[in-house]
């Protein structure tokens, strides 16, 4: 899933919230009694338990993908995934605003575990880190990306996939995505400007996060 950096879940569930508010009018009759302010809270409620990634989202059980970014972020993310998503591990090397980092993270189905390398202290935490879950262009259904502006510009091969390609012009997005995972990401698309691109490398399909992430639960 930033312009001044929005993620694509912030875009969509943007758009989605403004189109949604203003058909807020539109209710059944056993809300006919319902405040405005109800209404509305309803509404973005609704939304947003939407566009919530579940934890068996992606569309491939079991699988490896290399991605190569450039712009604020660049270098190479590695994530490793199972059982659709309730396990997932992820590794970093990339430069973030100057910064190096080299950062491991598993999530188990409960708490993600951390470690910066080489000699970072682990960490561990309830919340799952948005870099480990599909994103929300990757999930939506395409009927919905069309409402708020997404046009399918055709497919287009990535490490082998067949995936569809869309673009946002109002966003300056475009992007590829095959069975819930985005292979390819683009903000600043019809500009001079690079803010951040993703693309998928490599994908293999069957492949389990490694021993030594999968140890950051033990503290590792």
């Amino acid at each position: 899933m930033r312009r001044v950096f929005l993620s694509m879940s912030t875009m969509i569930f943007a758009t989605l919230n403004i189109t949604a508010c203003g058909e807020s009018d539109q209710v059944d009759d056993q809300d006919a009694n319902a405040t405005p302010a109800q209404t509305a809270q309803q509404v973005a409620t609704d939304i947003a338990a939407a566009f919530v990634p579940q934890a068996d989202q992606f569309g491939v059980e079991r699988f490896k993908i290399v991605f190569d970014l450039e712009g604020q972020e660049t270098g190479t993310r590695t994530m490793w995934v199972e059982e659709y998503g309730t396990r997932v591990g992820v590794e970093d090397n990339l430069t973030v605003y100057n910064q190096t980092q080299h950062r491991l993270y598993f999530w188990d189905g409960s708490r993600g575990h951390m470690k910066d390398l080489p000699d970072g202290p682990s960490s561990s935490s309830p919340l799952r880190t948005k870099s480990s879950e599909p994103t929300s262009f990757a999930t939506t259904p395409a009927s919905d990306l069309a409402t708020v502006g997404y046009e399918r510009i055709g497919d287009k091969d990535i490490v082998g996939k067949t995936c569809e390609h869309w673009r946002n012009d109002q966003f300056n997005f475009e992007g590829c995505r095959w069975n819930r995972i985005e292979l390819e990401f683009l903000n600043g698309a019809g500009t001079d400007r690079i803010i951040q691109r993703s693309v998928a490398t490599e994908l293999v399909e069957g492949e389990g996060i490694p021993d030594r992430i999968k140890a950051l639960a033990q503290g590792g």
